[in-house]
C-alpha cells in the first residue's frame, strides 16, 4: 500500500485518496503513523518519496489546467500544486458556486457558457482524470509502483450505453392521443376549480402544443424498443434504458413529466424483451421527486414491480435535481439506488464536475461522502444536434473527437439517447437516429473501448448489481 501522511483534518483527503485507488488500481491509504511514502503538508525536510503541497484552495484564476510534461516526476522537487484541492474544486464545484441566479435555467441547470469548464477551456477534457494520471506517473518515477488503472485489461476507456424512455408512444397512436387529450383536460378543469388559472392555461397551451405536433404524424415511429436492441445485440452490447412512473396528468405530477402508462401490458412485454437481452431497466426520477428520497423510492418500488425485475440505477428526467444536487443526491441512497448518472451538461458535451470516472460524490456542506455511485453523462443526442446544420455524419465527427479525449484521460461515461432518436423511425428525428447507429459502430471498431450498460460499469467499479 502507498502510505500517506497528511497535515490535514479534511476527511476530503481519504475521500480523494480512495477515488485515486479505484483510478489507479493502487493500494493508497493514510498513513496511521511514523514512515511514508507521500506527505501532504508543507514541511520541506519531512522524509518522504513525494510531497504534496498544501493550500487553503484554488481559486479560478490559479486552478491547475491540464498538466503537462513541464511537470517533471523525476526532479527533486515537490508535487507541481496541491492535488486534494485541485480534486475538491471539481468534485465539489467550487467554480461555480458564486454563479448568479439568473444564470440557471428554469430547471435549475447551469449552462456551460456559464461554467468555470467553459471559462478554463475544460469542458470536454476531463481535468481530474488528468490530475489522477499526472500523480500516478509521480508513484511510477519515484515508487516504481505499477500504475495499471481501473479500466478492464487492454482498454483505455469505458463506455456505459444508456436511453431515456420519455415519448416512446408513437405519434399517430389514436388510443393513447385520445387519454393523453382526455386526462390533460380534467388536469386543466381540477386547477381551474381550485383556483390555480395560471396552471390551468399552461395545461391548455401543453395540450395545443403537443396535439399540433401530432398533426400529421402517423408515420412517424417512436415505440423502437426492438430496432435499438436489436443494434445494440448486433455488435455484442447491452444498454439501460431508464423508465418513468409520473406521468404530466397524475395529481402531483408536473407538465414536465411524461405521458405515458408504465405499467400497461405493451411496457411488461417491453420489461421482459430488455432482461433477455441481457440489458437493464432503470429508473427515470419525475420531475419534482427530487423534493424527498421517499418519492424516489416509491417510483423504485413501483418500476420494480411492474417489471419484475431489481431496479439499481436512475437518472433525473430534465437533469431536475436540488441545487446544489448534494441532497438529491443524498436521497438515492436513501431510496435504495445503487447508482445514478444524473450529473451532465444539458445543452453541450461535456464533464459537470470535471471528472470522466464513476465516483462517490462528496457532500461539502456536511462534510461527508455521498455512498450512490455517479457515473458522469458527456453526451446525449440533443448535445450533438444543438445546430439546424446538425447530421449523423457531424455528430459522429464530434463524437470521435470527444471519445478519444476520454482515452487520452483513461475515461468512463456514459451516453444518453433517447429510445425515439436512438433508430432512423422517424422523419423528424431521423439524422439522430442514424448518428446513433454511427456511435455504435465507431464503439464496435474500437478495440480500445469497453461498452456495457451502466449496472455493467457500475459493476467494474466494485457496485453490484
Amino acid at each position: 500500500m502507498i502510505r500517506v501522511a497528511a497535515d490535514s483534518e479534511d476527511p476530503f483527503v481519504g475521500h480523494a485518496l480512495e477515488l485515486l485507488s479505484s483510478f489507479l488500481a493502487v493500494e493508497i491509504g493514510l498513513a496511521a503513523g511514523g514512515e511514508c511514502d507521500v506527505y501532504y503538508g508543507n514541511d520541506a525536510d519531512r522524509a518522504c518519496a513525494i510531497r504534496v503541497p498544501r493550500i487553503a484552495a484554488f481559486q479560478e484564476r490559479d486552478v491547475p489546467r491540464t498538466p503537462g510534461v513541464a511537470y517533471d516526476a523525476k526532479r527533486e522537487a515537490p508535487f507541481p500544486f496541491d492535488l486534494f484541492s485541485a480534486v475538491r474544486y471539481w468534485l465539489t464545484d467550487e467554480g461555480n458556486t458564486a454563479v448568479a441566479e439568473s444564470r440557471f435555467d428554469r430547471h435549475d441547470r447551469l449552462g456551460i457558457s456559464d461554467s468555470a469548464q467553459d471559462r478554463l477551456g475544460v469542458q470536454t477534457t476531463p481535468i481530474v482524470n488528468a490530475y489522477m494520471m499526472l500523480f500516478g506517473s509521480w508513484l511510477e518515477s519515484r515508487l516504481g509502483t505499477t500504475v495499471a488503472g481501473g479500466l478492464p485489461a487492454g482498454k483505455k476507456a469505458m463506455i456505459a450505453l444508456s436511453h431515456d424512455v420519455d415519448e416512446p408512444i408513437d405519434p399517430g397512436d389514436t388510443k393513447h392521443n385520445r387519454r393523453f387529450q382526455r386526462e390533460l383536460l380534467a388536469r386543466a378543469s381540477s386547477m381551474a376549480l381550485r383556483g390555480k388559472l395560471r396552471d390551468s392555461v399552461s395545461t391548455l397551451r401543453s395540450l395545443h402544443k403537443w396535439s399540433a405536433k401530432r398533426r400529421g404524424a402517423k408515420s412517424e415511429r417512436h415505440w423502437l424498443f426492438e430496432e435499438v436492441l436489436d443494434c445494440e445485440q448486433n455488435h455484442g452490447f447491452h444498454s439501460t434504458f431508464f423508465f418513468a412512473v409520473k406521468t404530466l396528468y397524475d395529481r402531483d405530477g408536473s407538465l414536465y413529466d411524461v405521458a405515458y402508462d408504465f405499467d400497461e401490458p405493451r411496457f411488461h412485454a417491453v420489461y421482459r424483451e430488455i432482461a433477455a437481452r441481457g440489458s437493464e431497466v432503470g429508473l427515470h426520477i419525475s420531475y419534482n421527486a427530487r423534493e424527498s428520497a421517499a418519492r424516489i423510492e416509491a417510483e423504485r418500488s413501483a418500476l420494480e414491480q411492474a417489471s419484475a425485475r431489481a431496479v439499481h440505477g436512475s437518472r433525473h428526467h430534465f437533469w431536475h435535481m436540488s441545487r446544489p444536487a448534494w441532497r438529491t443526491l443524498t436521497d438515492h441512497g436513501r431510496a435504495g439506488l445503487r447508482y445514478d448518472t444524473s450529473i451532465a451538461f444539458n445543452e453541450a458535451p461535456g464533464y459537470r464536475l470535471g471528472i470522466g470516472f464513476p465516483f462517490f460524490p462528496w457532500d461539502p456542506e456536511n462534510g461527508r461522502k455521498i455512498p450512490t455511485l455517479q457515473i458522469p453523462t458527456f453526451v446525449m443526442d440533443g448535445s450533438l444536434f444543438q445546430s439546424p446544420q446538425s447530421d449523423a455524419q457531424s455528430a459522429r465527427a464530434e463524437f470521435v473527437e470527444l471519445l478519444e479525449e476520454l482515452k487520452r484521460h483513461r475515461g468512463v461515461a456514459a451516453i444518453d439517447w433517447h429510445v425515439r432518436t436512438s433508430y432512423p423511425g422517424s422523419r423528424e428525428l431521423e439524422q439522430m437516429g442514424r448518428a446513433y447507429l454511427e456511435i455504435l459502430e465507431v464503439l464496435a471498431a474500437d478495440s480500445e473501448v469497453a461498452v456495457g450498460s451502466c449496472s455493467e460499469v457500475a459493476s467494474q467499479f466494485g457496485v453490484a448489481g
